[in-house]
């Protein structure tokens, strides 16, 4: 420290006593270098400057990403100075042309966490490659949101991530966020427990990105989302299964085909048995606009005994209101029931299906007895299309393995 101070004081008699009083400063600035800090930290020297880069050149990456951090930090937080505050900034500049990406990063990190750093350093280090440029992204609260909008939309996935998790999103970005972004800073932005996403920005998401694993699971991993993108997420999940067995040919396409389709469609039912009913409107209108509000699907509600979702799939498809519909249905009115039926557009041919399905809600029975009373009135008319009667077959198999594998848990549970 003494030979440190002798050549403070030498450097005093050539640029003023002044340079002494900041020798503190210099002798923390990078440690093992003090004897060259003198030099540099000559605060206020027209010097200061050029002695800093003639330092620079020296000196290793490592050292130069040590000493511009504290020397940043201590000039953003109001330790140097004001008198020598502009000589310090004047090499900060300089720095943001250091060949080595790891001196701008250690720039860039410091610049980010500080209200008051200057704007134009800002600016710069939020042009640079993207390794730099992600840590002025992540935090800088100097950057306004259509900043923050224009670098979503360039489409770096690192940026994107980097904004996607920051503390202080607006609405106008989580929205173009929602739009624009790519799955991982999409993943980033779900877990961002300062973001709260509403039902329509989940639903935006599950619509764009609902194919990628990771957004679907993280979705689906929330219970507060709507049945709209529960269901939208399932049938994209069915999609995917579908395409890589296609692709594998690991089955008939057709066969396959039939097979996904009834999966979503008991899917599909069974996110409605689970939806309120203040919300089965919304729902439905959602089945109806993806083109999943079919005569099956509708056949598979009714044999489950949903009659909610029966109903307002009526009333939307016919322009019938939900009381009128429910009362025809409840009463049992068949030839009220025909006329209705003719004005949703479904097919003929599932008619006596559901004319059965009324008929047999008459009676409380289980699943199994239900589905078969409804494939013996069904049976009797002979308009009914053959693949609906097999659909109901394998309905009714399904629901007496179901029935039987439940029997078979109470047994279990009784004898343990």
């Amino acid at each position: 420290m003494s030979s440190a101070r002798n050549q403070a004081y030498q450097i005093a008699n050539i640029y003023g006593e002044r340079s002494v009083k900041n020798f503190c400063v210099a002798s923390i600035a990078i440690p093992g270098r003090r004897v060259s800090l003198v030099v540099i930290v000559v605060l206020g020297s027209n010097m200061f400057v050029e002695r800093f880069m003639t330092w620079s050149v020296q000196s290793g990456a490592d050292q130069r990403a040590k000493a511009i951090s504290r020397l940043a930090a201590k000039l953003f937080n109001g330790s140097i100075p004001e008198i020598d505050r502009s000589d310090v900034e004047q090499a900060l500049t300089l720095y943001l042309e250091d060949p080595s990406a790891k001196v701008r990063q250690a720039l860039a990190r410091v610049v980010a966490r500080y209200d008051n750093a200057p704007r134009h350093l800002v600016w710069a280090l939020a042009r640079d490659i993207t390794e730099v440029s992600e840590k002025i992204y992540a935090r800088s609260t100097i950057l306004r949101s259509r900043d923050l909008i224009d670098a979503i939309c360039r489409g770096d996935d690192i940026i994107q991530c980097a904004i996607a998790n920051r503390e202080d999103l607006d609405g106008d970005t989580i929205r173009r966020l929602v739009k624009h972004a790519g799955a991982d800073a999409i993943c980033q932005l779900i877990q961002n427990r300062l973001v709260v996403l509403g039902p329509g920005l989940k639903h935006d998401i599950a619509d764009r990105l609902g194919d990628n694993a990771q957004v679907r699971t993280m979705l689906l991993g929330d219970d507060c989302i709507d049945a709209a993108t529960r269901q939208l997420l399932a049938d994209r999940l069915s999609n995917c299964l579908l395409n890589l067995v296609d692709t594998k040919g690991w089955g008939d396409p057709n066969r396959l085909q039939k097979t996904a389709n009834d999966a979503r469609n008991k899917v599909t039912v069974e996110i409605a048995m689970q939806t309120p009913p203040e919300h089965m409107v919304e729902y439905v209108e959602h089945l109806q606009t993806s083109g999943q509000l079919s005569a099956a699907l509708l056949i598979r509600a009714c044999c489950t005994g949903h009659a909610a979702l029966f109903e307002n799939a009526l009333s939307l498809l016919s322009g019938v209101s939900l009381k009128r519909v429910q009362s025809i249905v409840d009463d049992g009115r068949v030839a009220a029931f025909k006329s209705l039926y003719g004005r949703t557009g479904l097919p003929s041919s599932a008619y006596p299906v559901f004319v059965a399905a009324i008929e047999a809600w008459r009676v409380p029975q289980e699943m199994p007895q239900l589905i078969g009373q409804i494939i013996a009135r069904a049976e009797v008319d002979h308009q009914v299309d053959g693949a609906l009667l097999a659909m109901l077959s394998q309905m009714a198999c399904e629901a007496n393995r179901e029935a039987a594998q439940d029997y078979s848990r109470q047994l279990m549970l009784a004898a343990a």
